[in-house]
Order: structure tokens, then C-alpha cells, then sequence
């Protein structure tokens, strides 16, 4: 079961998503950052929610492409 800072988060994180139409996840490893991302996308697909997903490499893409 998730804990009630996760839920938290993903509460967080929908309601960014709302208002923006990407978000960049970041944080130290092990904080959580996968699990929110998971935890959301289950509970919008169980609504019928379309939910796309794309992980980039920061690394490998320019500074304005994740923009649109």
C-alpha cells in the first residue's frame, strides 16, 4: 500500500499536470520519483485516462526540445 506522502505527491503531481503540459521529475535516487510517476499513471488509467510517457536523457536532447 502506498504510503500517505506518496499519495500526497501524486496528489501534487496531477495537479501540476493540470496546469502544465509536461513536467520534468527530479530528485535523489530513492526518493520517490518512480513510484509517484507509477502511482499515478495506475490510478488515471484505472479512470480511462490516456496517459503518455516519455523519458528523456537530458543528456541527449536540447535544452529547448522537451518544450515543444
Amino acid at each position: 500500500m502506498p504510503e500517505e506522502s506518496t499519495i500526497h505527491r501524486a496528489v501534487q503531481l496531477y495537479e501540476v499536470l493540470q496546469l502544465r503540459h509536461s513536467v520534468f521529475l527530479m530528485g535523489e535516487p530513492g526518493s520517490g520519483k518512480t513510484s509517484v510517476r507509477k502511482l499515478l499513471m495506475a490510478a488515471l488509467r484505472q479512470e480511462n485516462e490516456k496517459v503518455l510517457l516519455r523519458d528523456l536523457n537530458p543528456k541527449t536532447v536540447h535544452s529547448a526540445d522537451p518544450y515543444g
